[in-house]
């Protein structure tokens, strides 16, 4: 094989694996949050209906 065959050879490969090492990973999406069902709204929802309950079985 010819040297200039061999360099050429060499730098492909060395090219290929810089390349394939140095990229990243895309970043994962946030879950979106559900803006109608948070957890402020589950909790003062579960507080409201804790309170109904109380005041229906102390009648």
């Amino acid at each position: 094989m010819n040297p200039t065959v061999k360099t050429s050879i060499a730098l492909l490969i060395t090219t290929f694996f810089i390349v394939g090492c140095s990229s990243a990973p895309e970043p994962k999406p946030k879950p979106k949050r559900d803006p109608w069902n948070s957890a402020e709204s589950q909790k003062s929802g579960a507080k409201q209906a804790q309170g109904e309950l109380s005041r229906d079985t102390s009648k």
